[in-house]
């Protein structure tokens, strides 16, 4: 998705476990104001309405792009740092039961994906294994 307003209300209307945004390689046609809008706004409609239900912010786990089309690769790096600045000022902020899924740790490699960036049945057992092990550590 691309955190609609419309979207995030209609999640914010479930009840859940834990909350996850992993939408980084569908926000990237947005300039960086509008992701960092669309975060933040996200969060909050969900903050609303639970209050310590745990929120999982994804970064974009592009694997092997930069083996195929370097170029490819920076858009990439660069809203995995604006992720990374968003998920620290929002500590920063206050925000409670925030966590962040680092691209490191899901972890993707060459045998990962088909193309360097859409995940094969591998690769969705690696971002599946990352999920599994930081929903564990917070959820204790």
């Amino acid at each position: 998705g691309r955190l609609e307003p419309e979207i995030t209300s209609l999640i914010a209307e479930k009840e859940a476990s834990v909350f996850i945004l992993d939408c980084l390689p569908n926000l990237m046609i947005f300039s960086e104001a509008e992701v960092k809008e669309k975060i933040l706004k996200a969060v909050q409609t969900i903050r609303q309405k639970h209050k310590h239900t745990p929120i999982i912010l994804t970064e974009h786990a592009d694997a092997t792009i930069s083996l195929v089309n370097v170029d490819r690769q920076r858009p990439f790096l660069k809203i995995n740092i604006l992720m990374k600045e968003l998920f620290n000022q929002m500590k920063r902020e206050g925000v409670k039961h925030i966590s962040l899924l680092t691209a490191e740790e899901i972890g993707l490699n060459i045998d990962s994906t088909a193309d360097g960036i859409h995940p094969s049945d591998l690769g969705m057992m690696q971002y599946a294994e990352a999920y599994e092990k930081l929903i564990k550590k917070i959820t204790k």
